[in-house]
């Protein structure tokens, strides 16, 4: 298969149909694609209709090959199909749980991949949207999918109306390993980044962005590019570091986020966000427009401690117990996306939380409580991002001194409730409020 060795990310589509009859046979061409225990996992829903695109645009930050490619595909993997079949023959399934997913998850890429070969040897471009995961539950909504049908990738499909140039590709030793796993080095990443970073291009590109670029419409100060760093005009987002590969602007942040270049020149910098949308800059040529990035101040540490404090009785006996609650300049950098659609890091601080027991004048327990020490009972994804924010003292009894810790991503709508138990043995158990 000669395609394979060409292929590129098709955005671009000429106004022609893509017949029924072709996409047919290459969906049923697919079907050979191996599967566990040729259950085939997967479904696929086609959408053709302007509106049905027009729906699905925004669960893909509304990238216009969505709304402009002939055919977008949704491959879901899917144990619906299968679960009713056994149920209807008297079966149970016992397939609502994540082994099954993962399964189920593994045959709609492997049909995915199967799909896109054929569909570019037949001389179809295609484009691979990883916006799926990130906004499953829109998709859910929009597709109507029912329990047990999870979307996992989405491709737009249509005869291709651009000829864009080979992405770069790591060396193959960097993805091989003998015999057993070989953890990376730092000489190993330099080795295989090495090429990557070295592109012409992106150095080239990369120095006409030195400056301070102005929103278009607005004319207010955006950006400040200066070697490596792009700076944003808020003073609560953290400067990333940035290069130019191909057509792209990567920035280097808690998280790695790519946008399409639009436009580039000495003065003119356009290019996609997140959502989808083109941001038309223009570089400054004032020097007052720097100021908008000289903040006076870091974003605020709270100095002041907050004690909190409870008495109980238990067993006769009356217990003191406080909480200190204690601002640190401890950093958490959080990605979020910006107004204009950027994705940028915001600054949060966390909390060194301190509790202790007393019976009286006496110390019967005291300990500094760290986000760190939440790692297994908080899930790490989220405490990745979150903050120690609070902690209330519960009670004593026979098992030791109870707290309760709230873990929460600033900012965000959700939080963990984690109870602590001090034993009287020094020993701190953790257990995840459900």
């Amino acid at each position: 298969m000669e395609s394979i060795k060409n292929r590129t990310s098709i955005r671009k589509y000429a106004e022609k149909e893509v017949s029924e009859e072709l996409l047919n046979r290459l969906l049923e061409e697919a079907e050979r694609t191996p599967t566990m225990g040729n259950l085939q996992l997967y479904s696929v829903v086609v959408t053709r209709s302007e509106e049905g695109k027009k729906a699905l645009a925004p669960a893909h930050f509304n990238q216009p090959m969505v709304t402009e490619a002939p055919v977008v595909l949704t491959i879901c993997a899917d144990y619906r199909r299968t679960t009713l079949w056994a149920e209807n023959r008297k079966g149970t399934p016992g397939y609502d749980n994540i082994l099954s997913f993962m399964n189920a998850a593994t045959d709609a890429l492997l049909f995915t991949q199967t799909f896109t070969n054929l569909a570019e040897e037949a001389g179809l471009g295609t484009c691979f949207l990883g916006t799926t995961v990130y906004m499953p539950k829109m998709i859910i909504d929009t597709l109507k999918l029912p329990k047990l049908v999870m979307p996992v990738a989405t491709l737009t499909i249509g005869w291709p109306a651009e000829h864009p140039a080979l992405s770069d590709r790591l060396p193959l030793r960097s993805i091989i390993h003998h015999e057993h796993f070989e953890d990376y080095t730092p000489e190993k990443i330099d080795d295989f980044y090495a090429e990557k970073e070295a592109l012409e291009e992106n150095k080239e590109a990369k120095s006409l962005l030195e400056g301070i670029w102005l929103d278009d419409n607005t004319e207010t100060a955006l950006l400040r590019v200066k070697g490596d760093t792009l700076f944003y005009a808020d003073a609560a987002t953290a400067p990333v570091a940035f290069k130019i590969i191909g057509d792209s602007l990567i920035t280097y942040g808690a998280r790695t986020n790519g946008y399409k270049i639009e436009k580039q020149g000495e003065h003119i910098f356009w290019f996609h966000s997140a959502v989808g949308d083109v941001i038309r800059l223009h570089k400054s040529d004032t020097e007052n427009d720097s100021l908008a990035f000289i903040h006076t101040r870091e974003i605020p540490v709270y100095n002041e401690v907050i004690k909190k404090d409870s008495v109980v009785t238990y067993d006769n006996v009356r217990y003191r117990g406080y909480v200190y609650i204690n601002p640190s300049k401890i950093k958490v950098m959080r990605p979020g996306v910006s107004e204009e659609g950027l994705g940028v890091d915001n600054v949060y601080y966390d909390n060194i939380i301190h509790i202790c027991v007393y019976e009286g004048r006496k110390s019967l327990y005291a300990k500094d409580i760290t986000k760190q020490m939440f790692k297994g009972v908080v899930p790490d994804d989220f405490l990745q991002w979150a903050i120690l924010s609070d902690m209330d003292f519960m009670g004593v009894d026979s098992k030791g001194y109870h707290y309760q810790a709230t873990v929460c991503i600033p900012d965000g709508a959700s939080c963990y409730m984690v109870n602590i138990t001090a034993g009287k043995d020094g020993g701190l158990a953790f257990e995840l409020v459900r």
